[in-house]
């Protein structure tokens, strides 16, 4: 959460080495690294994380969960 916040590039990299790297562990407030991100307007760690979220789904791995997606899913099954 600290390095995408930080924008700390080489940490957030490692971090995303990591083989089953949680892209969307909330912290003690509910935000995500990627809400850390956002909200210190950190571009390019935005995008690290977004190829890493698209590099695990391309592999299968749908197993992590974006908060924002949830919520357009339950807004798109009241329609």
């Amino acid at each position: 959460h600290l390095a995408c916040a930080e924008s700390q590039i080489k940490v957030v990299e490692y971090f995303l080495s990591l083989e089953g790297v949680v892209l969307d562990s909330p912290d003690r407030w509910g935000a995500t690294p990627m809400d850390d991100a956002k909200n210190s307007q950190n571009e390019q760690v935005i995008l690290m994380m977004e190829r890493k979220k698209n590099e695990i789904l391309a592999r299968g791995k749908a197993r992590v969960r974006w908060k924002k997606i949830q919520e357009l899913m339950v807004v798109d099954k009241k329609k």
